[in-house]
């Protein structure tokens, strides 16, 4: 039997503990409320609450200081997020719309039940004819344990931006219980030297 010393043990023990702990139960089923702000546009009005499901949960119009119409979208999957919008007034211009601000654009997502997951970006796009690829994401706030918010420095027609819950995949796992059987058999040898 595989005998390990006091921190040995105490690593595996830390380890297999938080196993449960970094498991994601998901989104699925939960109902989640989507809300816009900014005072460059008028404030979009959201189907909420709305169900976590397949297809897009959230979709609204909303016009901005210059007239032109977006349609600001969300979607909810099981672990992530999705966020996109289109600026549909100027179609002799395709893909043309575009409205940068110095005040964040705020889209505010918070759930009934469900414990919002710390998010990462997992990829953005954009076909925007202004846009420079770059993304406009200025930051990620946990408002509290089920409510998190996303602010954006300009939005340009076209962009989808698409959040992932930012929990370890399993050949993480896998990696961390490789070393800690490498630490086991280091702390056997040793007593056996």
């Amino acid at each position: 039997m595989l005998k390990l010393n006091f921190a040995a043990r105490l690593l595996a023990t830390a380890a297999i503990a938080t196993l449960p702990a970094l498991a994601h139960a998901g989104y699925n089923g939960d109902f989640a409320s989507l809300s816009f702000s900014h005072n460059a546009f008028g404030t979009p009005v959201f189907s909420n609450p709305a169900q976590v499901g397949a297809g897009v949960e959230f979709s609204a119009l909303s016009v901005d200081n210059f007239g032109h119409r977006w349609t600001l979208n969300g979607d909810v999957s099981d672990n992530g997020f999705t966020l996109f919008w289109t600026e549909s007034t100027r179609a002799h211009e395709p893909n043309g719309g575009n409205i940068s601000m110095s005040v964040p654009a705020e889209f505010t997502l918070s759930f009934a039940n469900s414990t919002v997951q710390p998010l990462m970006l997992q990829s953005y796009s954009s076909q925007g004819r202004y846009s420079n690829g770059q993304a406009r994401l200025t930051g990620i706030e946990y408002l509290n344990a089920n409510t998190v918010k996303f602010k954006f420095n300009a939005l340009y027609d076209t962009d989808r931006y698409v959040f992932a819950n930012a929990v370890p995949e399993a050949q993480t796992y896998a990696m961390m219980l490789g070393g800690l059987a490498m630490l086991g058999l280091f702390s056997r040898r040793r007593k056996q030297a």
